[in-house]
């Protein structure tokens, strides 16, 4: 499936943008209501349209791979830091198998960072991952 868009009435009247959102997986597109929006999986693997954040939010992303015989597994993160909400996961990118979304308030970035780079550095001594990182921006493949 192509990311073209779609004309009928449903898409061209909603707010989000006239297209596919499985079809233009983890692409920003233009909606009908003139803001930015982000193709991102929820985790189920479903694409859905998820407003882009405005530039007082901050967004970090934490790519991970699992260890050899752990895909599949699953966590909570439980109360995250002040302001901060889990936005969704994909099918990763450079080098990762999967990655997943976090937003919240710019301020509150250093903050989330630690909690995240904390949080997963125990899923890694586990053995649950094999490596991972947490970043500012999404990789390009």
């Amino acid at each position: 499936m192509s990311c073209k868009k779609v004309k009928t009435t449903k898409y061209l009247t909603r707010k989000s943008p006239a297209y596919h959102a499985a079809s233009c997986p983890g692409e920003i597109k233009l909606g009908n209501d003139k803001a930015e929006w982000t193709s991102v999986a929820n985790k189920r693997g479903v694409y859905t349209w998820k407003k882009t954040m405005k530039a007082a939010q901050g967004t970090l992303f934490a790519l991970y791979t699992f260890s050899a015989d752990k895909s599949g597994e699953s966590w909570s993160y439980g109360d995250l830091p002040s302001g901060w909400w889990w936005v969704g996961s994909g099918g990763g990118s450079a080098g990762f198998e999967q990655d997943e979304q976090f937003s919240g308030p710019k301020s509150g970035q250093p903050k989330m960072r630690k909690f995240l780079e904390t949080y997963f550095a125990g899923l890694k001594k586990k053995g649950i991952l094999s490596h991972y990182a947490i970043r500012n921006s999404y990789p390009k493949s």
